[in-house]
């Protein structure tokens, strides 16, 4: 943990950064008022602090809930599941599952979903509600792979279906090596008309990784927008586990057929990705380990056996290109070797219990953490709530307990938080955090606030605020709170979008809110600009944040430069039996390229053998090449015979009864041959 000196310190140096991966913008003049996202009759429940929280909106058609299909509609750790931008909020999740023996037997479009039919929706919430824009299917996926919505900026929002699951393909084409498949399609929104296109489908085959068991499955995206490329990440696998990740070129829609995989120690779970701004990705995810491969590890004993989320880890991607990552721990238990360690937990509904990329480019990490330092007793049970933050090279700024008071209700001796927390930041750069305290009377909202110089320093901005429907209802048991922020580029205007369900059994809805933080103020922009140079292979661009309300514009585009190739190196010369390999090399950035050489002519000329023609057989040349091979010349045509003089030969001398008799023969002069 770092003191209270570094943390200012190192506070102040990443501020100087200037956020590329954050839209902040206020809506824009041209979006129609009547798709303002904000509900008409926010501010019914306003706090003692004078923040406003709306009544609450159940997200379906005409008022009438569409629910989630239990853990896989409202599985948590999706942040992505909801984004907030100036024609609307936009949410899906899956609402329907149809199980494989339901599928009719001539349904040939679905013949090798093994698993059965996952149903999904778009929906978009206005002042008037929520509707359904679309509705999709995909081969039902077990894990944390659920559609997710990604605002690309210019009008367009992306949803992506990223499955992983090892049995989905069963029987497609016939092949086994198709089972541990990967089914990517992204959806283009079109959100001046709503309209849905599927604009990048495909499947792939992964990872590429000695990896026979790929496990439980997780995917998440990451929306590179200044890159114009989208990674679908997976992670799963036992021990060893993977991280694979394919890459979508936005420009093209064109999914690179190259799958990056980089293994790791264990599997692990829930994937909350930013990308970097440099043109590479960060991901905060938790170590799934099970207690098999933790106790061959490190030499310890288990009193319980399974699957612990016992880490947390943030792996920084510097080049996706390259299967390589950089692995920081944000928290990891010390575990005693030759001890007899209970289960260490670092997780609170997934991911690390929540992740924001704030506006100063630093990556906040709240976790709670749960375990025994006398395990064999169980007496002295350790539990609080960590608030991390880090860059997004994965460099730690502040990693410390936060205050019982905030997040845990109970002490520390017994872990008893919230229901979910999210965070996010105001108009003006204040920092929130909001929690659910659930309960069977109802579901509360509380709030903590820090101001936007610091990011680390809480206190509670208000408490205990009922969340109640139009006809003063509270549904029961709100959990797993979802946020429209920075990581699906949610337009920032002081005003939170929030989504929660109760349970997460099959038939619960969700349920939508906002919170109005502040009011965007009039003034002229102070933009601070960011001049990323153009490269061999890609174009550079400016991008202007302004310094007041953090609206952010990208121009001054400029091409990419090209490769300055030097000269062919041959580095693998061909022989006349197989082909070789040249090289060169970019003067400008050191990239490389590479070529096939074809295979070298044959000289037959090293070993010349010649079979001379006979008189009824043809001559020819025999030229033999230094390799080996061998190559026989055209034929000269047979000598033909030379005659020689008639001989006679078996000559009878006639007699009263036998007639004479003889034989004329000739023979060739030259190999003696009868010919005649």
């Amino acid at each position: 943990m770092k003191s209270a000196f570094f943390r200012k310190a190192a506070s102040v140096v990443v501020a100087a950064f200037t956020l590329m991966t954050v839209v902040a913008a206020v809506p824009s003049a041209s979006a129609n008022p009547a798709n303002d996202p904000t509900p008409e009759n926010i501010g019914v429940l306003t706090t003692k602090s004078g923040i406003d929280v709306s009544t609450l909106q159940v997200i379906g058609e005409n008022g009438s809930p569409i629910t989630a299909v239990g853990g896989l509609g409202s599985h948590g750790g999706h942040e992505t599941r909801l984004v907030r931008t100036e024609y609307g909020t936009y949410v899906s999740y899956i609402t329907e599952h149809i199980k494989r023996e339901d599928i009719p037997a001539n349904d040939t479009d679905h013949e090798h979903w093994g698993n059965g039919i996952a149903v999904f929706k778009i929906m978009k919430i206005t002042s008037e509600g929520s509707h359904v824009i679309f509705t999709g299917e995909y081969p039902k996926a077990n894990g944390s792979c659920t559609p997710n919505v990604l605002n690309a900026g210019d009008g367009k929002l992306y949803v992506t279906i990223l499955c992983e699951n090892p049995d989905r393909y069963y029987e497609t084409m016939g092949t086994p090596e198709f089972t541990n498949s990967g089914w990517y399609t992204v959806y283009e929104v079109d959100m001046t008309t709503d309209n849905v296109t599927n604009v990048a489908s495909t499947k792939f085959d992964y990872p590429t990784s000695p990896l026979d068991d790929h496990g439980y499955g997780y995917t998440q995206p990451i929306l590179d927008r200044e890159h114009g490329k989208l990674y679908a990440l997976a992670c799963g696998g036992e021990a060893p586990g993977f991280l694979a990740w394919n890459i979508l070129d936005l420009n093209t829609m064109t999914w690179d057929p190259t799958c990056h995989c980089v293994q790791l120690f264990a599997r692990y779970c829930y994937i909350n990705g930013y990308p970097d701004g440099k043109g590479g990705f960060t991901v905060v995810i938790e170590r799934d380990a099970p207690s098999s491969a933790l106790a061959e590890a490190i030499g310890c004993t288990f009193t319980s056996d399974g699957y612990f989320f016992d880490a947390v880890n943030i792996m920084h991607v510097p080049d996706p290109t390259v299967d390589a990552l950089e692995d920081h721990v944000v928290w990891e238990p010390n575990y005693k070797p030759g001890g007899n360690n209970f289960q260490a937990s670092a997780s609170h509904y997934g991911s690390g219990g929540c992740t924001y990329l704030d506006n100063e480019g630093r990556l906040h990490v709240i976790y709670s953490v749960t375990y025994f330092t006398t395990p064999t007793s169980r007496t002295t049970k350790v539990s609080g709530v960590y608030h991390a933050v880090f860059d997004l090279d994965g460099n730690e700024i502040y990693n410390e307990l936060i205050p019982t008071a905030l997040l845990d209700k109970n002490g520390t001796k017994t872990y008893s938080g919230p229901n979910g927390f999210v965070m996010t930041q105001a108009w003006d750069g204040t920092y929130y955090i909001f929690l659910l305290w659930g309960g069977t009377t109802g579901t509360k909202l509380e709030a903590w606030s820090s101001p936007s110089s610091d990011g680390i320093e809480f206190t509670r901005a208000f408490k205990d605020v009922p969340l109640k429907t139009a006809d003063g209802v509270s549904p029961a048991d709100g959990t797993h709170p979802i946020i429209a922020n920075s990581r699906n580029f949610s337009v920032r205007d002081g005003i939170a979008a929030i989504i929660f369900h109760t349970g997460g059994s099959a038939g619960d809805p969700y349920y939508y809110f906002s919170v109005k933080l502040d009011e965007p103020v009039p003034h002229d922009h102070v933009w601070v600009e960011t001049v990323t140079e153009p490269t061999c292979a890609n174009e550079g661009y400016t991008v202007k944040v302004c310094s007041i309300c953090g609206e952010r514009i990208i121009d001054d585009r400029t091409p990419a430069l090209g490769h300055e190739w030097g000269e062919w190196t041959v580095t693998v010369e061909p022989t006349e039996q197989a082909t070789g390999v040249r090289e060169r090399v970019c003067s400008r950035c050191g990239a490389t390229d590479s070529e096939e050489l074809p295979p070298v002519a044959h000289v037959h000329d090293y070993v010349a053998v010649v079979t001379p023609p006979t008189c009824t057989g043809a001559g020819f040349t025999t030229y033999t090449c230094a390799c080996g091979d061998t190559y026989t010349g055209d034929p000269v045509d047979p000598l033909g015979h030379t005659p020689g003089e008639t001989v006679i030969e078996n000559a009878v001398d006639g007699s009263c009864t036998v007639g004479a008799y003889r034989e004329e023969v000739v023979y060739c002069t030259v190999c003696g041959e009868e010919i005649s």
